[in-house]
């Protein structure tokens, strides 16, 4: 009776063990998924700026001047701003 029921709990414990191997393999798949994804995202966004950083860059060297008096009235505003 000791036997059968030594074998029933290796039994459940191996089940358990596998369940809990079989859990932490599909998290570390996962894992690896949003961290793909998340790279790529990444990516995208990284690439979205250097486009927006160069039409930025193109537009201030075809209008130096207006850019200029842009800056100096945002850097205006946000100095009134702060003070208050």
């Amino acid at each position: 009776m000791e036997m059968k029921q030594s074998t029933i709990t290796n039994s459940k414990e191996a089940h358990v063990t596998d369940a809990a191997n079989e859990l932490v393999n599909e998290s570390v798949k996962l894992a690896h998924e949003l961290y793909q994804d998340g790279l790529k995202k990444l990516d995208g966004v990284a690439h979205e700026a250097q486009a927006y950083s160069d039409e930025l860059l193109e537009t201030v060297r075809k209008h130096p001047l207006k850019s200029i008096l842009i800056a100096g009235g945002v850097g205006l505003l946000l100095s009134a701003l702060l003070r208050k």
